[in-house]
Parts: C-alpha cells; sequence; structure tokens
C-alpha cells in the first residue's frame, strides 16, 4: 500500500503542471484568432480563460480528487448492482459533451502509448496479487483516467465549449509528450519495487528487470519506448531478431520491406557486426566532419550508397578494420530505412545545392534515430518527424534568396542544429522544432494576412461582377423589344437594377428580397402596358399596390424622402399620360468586360467551377524553364468560375489561373503539387506503398 500511495503521489506530481501548460497554450491561440478576427466567441473565451485562472487552485483540485478516485480501493473493483437504477439513467448534455470530446482524445493516447502500458499492466498484476488482489485489476494510470480527471476538473459550466475543446486539444498534445517518460518511470519504479511482469503473458520472455540500474536497458524490445541496451557486440536485437511477434507497425512494416529488398550475406562470411558503440562512434564521428561543403558527392548516388560508403571510411578513420566488420541486421535497417525516406524526400522537393548538402548530413543522426526509437514511425506527432518536415517544407522551392531568405536560413540553422547537438537527446529536435515554430510564426501570421485580404479582394470583386451580369441578364429579359416610358426605362436601368445587384450580394439570387424586386420591375412593366391602353383605374389601383416596394427599392439604393416622393411622383405623371412617347430603352451593361490581367480567357466560361483540381491550401512548387523554383500555395478558389489564386510564402499574389490553365501547367510540369503539407509523411506513404506493390 505504501508504494502504491508512492507511486500514486508521483504520478500525480509528473502530470499536474500540464493543466497551467495546457491553458496557458489554449489562451495563446485565442489571442491570436481575435487578433487574426475578432469574435464574439472568441471574446467570450478568453474572458472565461481569466476566470479560470483565478479558480486554479480549485481546478487542480479537482484534478487531483479524480486521480487519487482511481485508486481507491484499489485493486479490489467494487461489484456493478444489478437493477441499479443509475446504470440506465439518461445522460445530461454536459455528459454527453464530455464523452464526445473526451473518447477521441483516450482512444489516441491508448493507440499510442499501447505497449507501454501493455508492460506497466503486467506488472501491475503482480503488485496486485501481492496486495491480495484477484483477477486484473483496472490500471488507474491509464489515459482514460488522466483524460477524465481533465474534463472533471474543467466541467462544461466553468468553460465555454470553444475554450473547452481548445484546452483539451493541448492537454492530449502535452500528455502525448510526458506520458512516455512518465510511463518509463512508471515501469522502472515497479521493476525496482521487486514485482515482475505476468508470466502468462505475451511478453514473458521479455527480460524483467531494474530500469535505474547504469549497465542494462531502459526497456527492451517491446518492453517500452526505445531500446537502449548496453553495447553487445552482435549490434542491437531487435523484436523480430529475438523471435517474438511484432505488431504491424509501420516500422516494422519498413524494416521488413528493406530486409527483403537486401541481398543475403553468403553463409561463409565470417566478418563480425559493429558492436552498438562502435556504430554509434562511428555516426558522431561523421556527423561532426561532413560539412554542406563537401556533400552531396560530384555524383550523387543513392543515400544507401553514400551512406555505407562514408561509413566504411569513418570506421577506417578510427582503426577500425572494415573488410574485418560490418553492420549488424540492425544497423542495417536503420541506414536502409533512412536512404530509402532521404530519397524520397529529395525526389519529392526542389532543393537548392546547399539544402540538398544540409538534408544529407541530416541522415547521420536519422540513422541514430531509427536504430534507437523502434516506433519513430508510429508515434504520434513526433517532434524529429515534425522537425524534419518543417524544414523541408521551409526549403522546399525556397531559392533562398529575396523574401524566402529569412525562412530558408532559419531552416538551416535548425539542421545545423540537430547535425550538431544530437547524440541520443530527443530535446534536440524538441530545442529545433521550438526555434522553427518561433521563428516562423510571425512571418506565417503576416503571410495569412496577406492572403486572406488577396483572395478577399478577388472574391469580391467577381461575385461584384456576377451580380452586375446578372442584374444586366435580368433587365434585357424582361424588357425585352418591348417600347416603355422613358421614366420607367430610367427607373429600372438606375435604381431598379442597383437594388438587384444589392439583393443578389447580400442575400443570393432566389432570395425573398432577390424574389420581391422581381416582382417589382414585372408590376412596373404591367402598369406601363395598362397606361398605354388608357386603363386609368388599372393604373391607379396598380400605383397603390407597388407603392411599398417602390420605395423600398429606392431607400435601398440610398434616396432619401424627398427624392423618393419626387420619383414616385414623376411614375405617376408618366402613367397618367395614355399617349405619351415610348420607345425601346438603351441600357449601359454595369458588367465590365476588362479581364484581370493574370487570368486566362476562359476563366468565366459555363461549368468551369466543376472542373476538378487541387483543393485550397495545397502546396504547389512553380518551376520555369531556367530550372528556378517558387513556393506557392492555393489560396482560393472560386465557387463561381473555378479560378485558382495562387500566392507566395509571404501571403502576395502570384497569379490567378483558371481551371483548364491550372491543369495544363501541372500536366507539362511548370507546377508541380505537393502530396501534402507534411513531407515527410507523403515520404513513408509513399515507400509503405511501394512495400505493399
Amino acid at each position: 500500500m505504501q508504494q502504491l500511495d508512492a507511486l500514486r503521489q508521483e504520478f500525480r506530481a509528473r502530470l499536474q503542471p500540464l493543466l497551467a501548460e495546457a491553458q496557458l497554450a489554449a489562451e495563446k491561440d485565442l489571442l491570436q484568432m481575435f487578433a487574426e478576427a475578432p469574435d464574439v466567441a472568441v471574446g467570450d473565451a478568453l474572458a472565461n480563460v481569466a476566470m479560470l485562472r483565478r479558480d486554479a487552485l480549485r481546478h487542480e483540485r479537482r484534478w487531483q480528487a479524480r486521480i487519487d478516485a482511481a485508486f481507491a480501493g484499489w485493486p479490489a473493483r467494487a461489484p456493478a448492482a444489478t437493477g441499479d437504477p443509475a446504470a440506465f439513467a439518461l445522460l445530461s448534455e454536459g455528459e454527453l459533451s464530455t464523452q464526445l470530446i473526451g473518447q477521441p482524445a483516450i482512444e489516441a493516447l491508448q493507440r499510442r502509448f499501447s505497449d507501454a502500458l501493455s508492460i506497466v499492466e503486467s506488472r501491475l498484476v503482480s503488485l496486485a496479487a501481492r496486495m491480495g488482489g484477484d483477477g486484473l485489476p483496472a490500471n488507474p494510470f491509464a489515459p482514460p483516467v488522466v483524460v477524465d480527471a481533465f474534463l472533471v476538473a474543467f466541467p462544461p459550466i466553468d468553460c465555454e465549449p470553444l475554450l473547452r475543446q481548445s484546452l483539451l486539444r493541448h492537454y492530449e498534445r502535452l500528455c502525448g509528450a510526458h506520458l512516455g517518460p512518465t510511463y518509463a518511470w512508471l515501469n522502472g519504479a515497479l521493476a525496482a519495487g521487486g514485482f515482475a511482469m505476468l508470466g502468462g503473458s505475451v511478453h514473458a520472455a521479455m527480460v524483467s528487470q531494474p530500469v535505474g540500474s547504469a549497465e542494462g536497458a531502459s526497456w527492451r524490445g517491446r518492453d517500452g519506448l526505445a531500446p537502449r541496451g548496453a553495447d553487445e557486440g552482435r549490434g542491437a536485437a531487435t523484436p523480430a531478431s529475438r523471435g517474438d511477434a511484432p505488431a504491424p507497425t509501420r516500422g516494422n512494416l519498413l524494416r521488413a520491406y528493406v530486409r527483403a529488398r537486401r541481398p543475403e550475406r553468403p553463409i561463409d562470411d565470417s566478418r563480425r557486426a559493429f558492436g552498438d558503440r562502435e556504430f554509434l562512434a562511428v555516426l558522431s564521428l561523421l556527423q561532426g566532419s561532413e560539412t554542406p561543403t563537401r556533400w552531396p558527392p560530384a555524383d550523387p548516388g543513392a543515400f544507401a550508397v553514400q551512406l555505407r560508403r562514408a561509413l566504411l571510411a569513418g570506421a577506417s578513420s578510427l582503426g577500425m578494420d572494415a573488410d574485418a566488420a560490418l553492420p549488424s541486421m540492425a544497423q542495417d535497417d536503420a541506414i536502409d530505412v533512412t536512404a530509402l525516406l532521404f530519397d524520397a524526400l529529395r525526389a519529392s522537393a526542389c532543393l537548392t545545392p546547399a539544402a540538398e548538402a544540409r538534408l544529407v548530413r541530416l541522415a547521420w543522426p536519422w540513422t541514430r534515430l531509427v536504430l534507437e526509437d523502434p516506433q519513430l514511425f508510429d508515434a504520434v506527432a513526433h517532434p524529429a518527424i515534425r522537425a524534419l518536415a518543417t524544414i523541408v517544407t521551409l526549403w522546399d522551392g525556397n531559392p533562398g534568396s529575396g523574401d524566402d531568405a529569412p525562412l530558408h536560413a532559419l531552416a538551416d540553422a535548425a539542421a545545423d542544429g540537430i547535425a550538431n547537438a544530437y547524440q541520443g537527446e530527443l530535446a534536440v529536435f524538441e530545442r529545433a522544432l521550438a526555434d522553427l515554430e518561433a521563428g516562423s510564426a510571425p512571418l506565417l501570421r503576416r503571410a495569412a494576412i496577406s492572403e486572406r485580404r488577396a483572395w478577399q479582394a478577388l472574391d469580391g470583386s467577381e461575385r461584384l461582377e456576377a451580380a452586375r451580369r446578372s442584374a444586366d441578364a435580368t433587365l434585357a429579359e424582361r424588357v425585352g423589344e418591348r417600347a416603355v416610358l422613358p421614366i420607367v426605362g430610367e427607373f429600372l436601368a438606375g435604381p431598379w437594377r442597383g437594388a438587384v445587384v444589392q439583393a443578389w450580394l447580400r442575400e443570393g439570387a432566389g432570395s425573398a428580397r432577390h424574389q420581391a424586386l422581381l416582382d417589382l420591375a414585372d408590376g412596373v412593366l404591367r402598369l406601363d402596358a395598362d397606361a398605354a391602353q388608357a386603363r386609368g383605374a388599372a393604373v391607379a389601383d396598380g400605383l397603390l399596390s407597388i407603392e411599398a416596394p417602390l420605395r423600398a427599392c429606392l431607400a435601398a439604393v440610398g434616396e432619401d424622402a424627398g427624392a423618393i416622393d419626387m420619383q414616385l411622383a414623376s411614375i405617376a405623371a408618366g402613367l397618367a399620360l395614355p399617349d405619351a412617347p415610348r420607345a425601346m430603352p438603351g441600357f449601359t451593361a454595369l458588367a465590365t468586360d476588362a479581364a484581370d490581367p493574370d487570368a486566362d480567357a476562359d476563366a468565366a466560361e459555363p461549368g468551369s467551377a466543376s472542373v476538378p483540381g487541387p483543393e485550397v491550401g495545397d502546396v504547389l512548387v512553380a518551376r520555369d524553364h531556367g530550372a528556378s523554383t517558387r513556393h506557392l500555395r492555393l489560396a482560393w478558389r472560386s465557387p463561381l468560375t473555378g479560378r485558382c489564386l495562387l500566392v507566395t510564402r509571404q501571403g502576395a499574389r502570384h497569379a490567378v489561373l483558371s481551371p483548364r490553365r491550372m491543369a495544363a501547367a501541372l500536366a507539362s510540369g511548370e507546377l508541380l503539387a505537393r502530396a501534402g503539407p507534411d513531407p515527410v509523411e507523403a515520404a513513408v506513404c509513399h515507400v509503405l506503398d511501394e512495400a505493399a506493390r
């Protein structure tokens, strides 16, 4: 009981700071949202943040109480009362909201730490048996307890929905970064307390040992996170090499793929495998000595060839006989997986020679990372993957000059920082990622504002032209070849057409206001026809019936009360004279024929808006005949004509292309579409697709 209580207190102390960190992160997001687009809901959420800050102690106590409740009576579980009416009670709206937003976070964390949780739970079985428990106890350290404690600490009655979702999102992200080390500590503490893993579990073949020893590994194989074992002389063992049945994760699929492609070693090959320490020493040497001025070689080949050639040269420089040793199977896997990933990155990105040289240098820390972290490609938002993805994104299509130079320099500094400092510490990637985000955030915010202004201006201009064309067509359709009184023609061509444009823009075609204006035009033309036939009574009744719509139409275009009375009097006077001259009115079109200088002639073709093309937010790289490149983003796609606005990294307008011109540019290679916002994820998926084929 004392050991369990000590574990509970330490577990609670490790995670409690996440409450304040989540509040700070949510407040930062809301402030940024409010600065970019002030909104009442965001303002209310910010005010709610201030209230939560004043009641921080009360929320922490709720969180602690919920964590402690998971340990109450452990390992015995209270039996469910048969026929308990509460078991069939309806959920309140707050309880339902809690389940809807909390369950995805719980499932994501459980998937991420499934292996670590299975090890911890197998040790908890031993602890429960020591305490007299019977059966498999609930895990009081599991993600459902952690997430539920947060939701209890911040109930719907205390939080705006927008704020609560933001808080939970950041809390889940922070838990993803902290639960791994916490579960590693918990496993070590249980092992140090003498609680072995359950003998009948699938992990029984793995070594059960205290974590804190200097010689042993913190975790072995699937017994946790990254295998950091002692140098065994034959290279790091993997679950597959020991005969375990690893889960079909992406890392396992990648390793199986590279092994299938690798030629088998001769049976009589007597060369030994590099030891872990030897291999890491060579990686450290190459990582520190290779510079962007020396790489890539004059005849750049596949990354696997470059890495192995440099590895043997580095081993020779350290006094190792390259003819007497070779990488172990796990080391070969790390080299080949890294090579495949970096080959895909280099092929999918337009890099300057300096950026490509730094990418080659980054392969050394990544080889070590792939070797030491088997779950690298299965972790959610791993900082190393995010850092590499951000670096490649900032390099892609960036010539390193002009307005894009600061972003290229930022990526260069991050890449050099990783290559110079990484020796197995994940904090190096975390620092690089933090520097990248801090350095690019102001530039990206300004770019987002400029981008929004650019597409809003285009969208407003296009909608105005569409509204004017619609008003012109409606007027021509209703008047046709008809001769009307001059006062009627002036009213329809002027105030009425202006009001139709406003109704189309504000409420849309077919709205009640738009239809009322169409009915008004029909009524005025009908009165003109009655006046021509000297139907005085019909004209008088008609004028009375359309007086209110006439006044509303004139008021909509800005006429004051006096001008409206004068206009009504003029229309009535004109309709009172049956013999007044009539003629076909001549209208000047409101819509202009001036085309956008960057747009194509087919931009307004009927049905062009439905032509398939890139989606808004997609990244494209423009490449001209001189081989220079430019990173672009599809900021807007017209819902009317399908025209596409391409902007630069700074959010400045680059070009407006019609769907046909966009398709032609993509087909010719003038524009290169990227597979997604994350180049590393796209590269991994590409390699996995090749493996599946």
